[in-house]
C-alpha cells in the first residue's frame, strides 16, 4: 500500500495548493471585464492576462490582411503566465517562422477554470471574439488553437452562432474530452468494483470541490443500451471540417491486457512513482484507472476502450463518434484501427507515449524536440505540428 500513501500525500498536497491559488484569485468579476482589450498588451504585463479577457500579447499596429491567432488554455493555466502558451508563443516567433508570426498576430483568451463559471467563459469568449473581429477588416477570419476545456468552451459557444462560424477558419485542439472523461462521473469514479476505490473517492471529491463546473459538464456519458451513448449534439458539428484535433495516449505493459493482477498493478504504479516525476506519474495512474475502471463496469464494448492520456480516451479527443459501433471488440491500435480512425477523421493526430499533462504543461515538450503522429507517420514537435496545420 506503499504507492496509495505516496498518492494521499501527492493529493492533499496538490489540493491545498489548487484551493489556495482558488482563493487568491481574481474573486467576482466585473461585467466591464468582460470584454476584449487590445490596449491591454501582455507581453508588457509580464505575461498576465486579465480574467474573461482577450487580449494581444504584442502591440498590432497594422491589422489589414492579418489573420488574429487565438489561444484558449485548458484547467489550470489560467493561474500560469501566458495561460501556458508560451511554448507556442516562442516558436512562433522565431526567425524561421517570420512570416506566418507576420500574418498571425497572437491573442490569448483568459477564463476562469475553477468554480462554477463555465458560462462566464462561454459569453465572454462569444463576446471578445466578436468584438474583436470589429476591430480588423471586413471578412477577416480568425484561427483558434485550444487545449484541454478550453476545446469543449470554444464548442460550447460556436455550435450555436452560425454567421461567426463562418469566420472561424482553422481550430486545433489539444486532447479535448469532447465526449467528457469517466474520471468525473461519480458512478464510475466511486464503483465499488474499482481496485482503487479509496484514491477515486478521493480523486473524484477534489475534483467536484474544486473544479465543479468539470463533474457538470465533462461526465463520461454512460450507455443506456449496451454501447449507446446519449450525446444531445455533436460538438462543433457546424465547424467540423475546420478543426484538427490532436490527442494523444499512454503506453503502459496493460495496454494489451484485460486481465490486470492486483499484484502487477501496484507494482507497475510504484515503478512509475519512483522513476518519474509527480506529473508523469499521476497520469500513468490515471490511465491505469481509466482503462480498469471502463472494463470492471463492463463496457468492454467501447472501442479502443484502453487508449487514453491518463485522462482523455482518444475517441473523446479526436472526436470519434461512440455511436458508431465500427471498433466494436476492438482493443488494438493496430493498422486496420488506425485506417478506421483516419477515416473517421482524416484531420486528426494521434501522439503515443504523450500523457495529458505533456498537453497542457508545455515544459515537457522541451525533451520532446521530434514526436511521432502515428495516423500521418510523421515526426516533429507538438509547436512545429501546430504551425503547420494552422498554415
Amino acid at each position: 500500500m506503499t504507492y496509495l500513501r505516496i498518492i494521499l500525500v501527492f493529493l492533499v498536497v496538490t489540493s491545498f495548493y489548487f484551493s489556495t491559488k482558488l482563493q487568491s484569485g481574481n474573486g467576482q468579476i466585473d461585467p466591464e471585464d468582460i470584454t476584449y482589450k487590445p490596449n491591454w498588451i501582455i507581453s508588457e504585463q509580464n505575461g498576465k492576462v486579465q480574467n474573461n479577457t482577450l487580449a494581444p500579447v504584442a502591440e498590432v499596429p497594422n491589422k489589414t490582411n492579418k489573420t488574429p491567432l487565438i489561444l484558449i488554455h485548458g484547467v489550470v493555466s489560467d493561474f500560469k503566465p501566458y495561460c501556458n502558451w508560451k511554448f507556442l508563443i516562442d516558436e512562433i516567433n522565431k526567425p524561421e517562422n517570420k512570416e506566418f508570426a507576420d500574418k498571425h498576430p497572437i491573442y490569448i483568451f483568459r477564463y476562469s477554470s475553477s468554480g462554477d463559471h463555465w458560462n462566464e467563459g462561454v459569453d465572454s469568449l462569444n463576446s471578445g471574439i466578436q468584438a474583436l473581429l470589429k476591430d480588423y477588416p471586413e471578412g477577416t477570419k480568425v484561427k483558434v488553437v485550444t487545449s484541454s476545456l478550453g476545446g469543449c468552451i470554444f464548442c460550447d459557444f460556436i455550435q450555436d452562432e452560425t454567421k461567426l462560424s463562418e469566420r472561424i477558419e482553422r481550430v486545433i485542439s489539444l486532447s479535448s474530452p469532447f465526449w467528457g472523461t469517466p474520471l468525473l462521473n461519480k458512478d464510475l469514479s466511486v464503483s465499488k468494483s474499482s481496485r482503487l476505490g479509496f484514491a477515486n473517492v478521493l480523486i473524484f471529491n477534489s475534483t467536484e470541490n474544486l473544479f465543479p463546473v468539470l463533474s457538470d459538464h465533462l461526465a463520461w456519458r454512460l450507455p443506456k443500451n449496451q454501447n449507446k451513448f446519449t450525446v444531445l449534439k455533436y460538438p462543433c458539428e457546424n465547424i467540423k471540417t475546420k478543426m484538427v484535433n490532436y490527442g494523444a495516449y499512454l503506453e503502459s505493459p496493460f495496454l494489451e491486457q484485460r486481465e490486470i493482477s492486483e499484484t502487477e498493478a501496484n507494482e507497475w504504479l510504484l515503478k512509475q512513482l519512483k522513476n518519474t516525476d509527480y506529473k508523469q506519474a499521476w497520469n500513468s495512474l490515471m490511465h491505469y484507472k481509466l482503462s480498469n475502471e471502463i472494463f470492471k463496469e463492463k463496457q468492454s464494448q467501447i472501442y479502443l476502450w484502453n487508449y487514453n492520456d491518463g485522462l482523455v480516451p482518444i475517441y473523446s479527443s479526436l472526436m470519434l463518434n461512440p455511436n458508431i459501433n465500427k471498433f466494436n471488440g476492438v482493443t488494438e491500435l493496430n493498422a486496420k484501427a488506425l485506417a478506421s480512425i483516419k477515416h473517421m477523421n482524416p484531420n486528426a493526430r494521434l501522439f503515443a507515449g504523450i500523457n495529458h499533462s505533456e498537453f497542457t504543461d508545455f515544459s515537457y515538450q522541451e525533451a520532446k524536440n521530434h514526436i511521432k503522429d502515428v495516423l500521418s507517420n510523421k515526426e516533429s514537435s507538438i509547436s512545429h505540428f501546430i504551425i503547420k496545420d494552422l498554415s
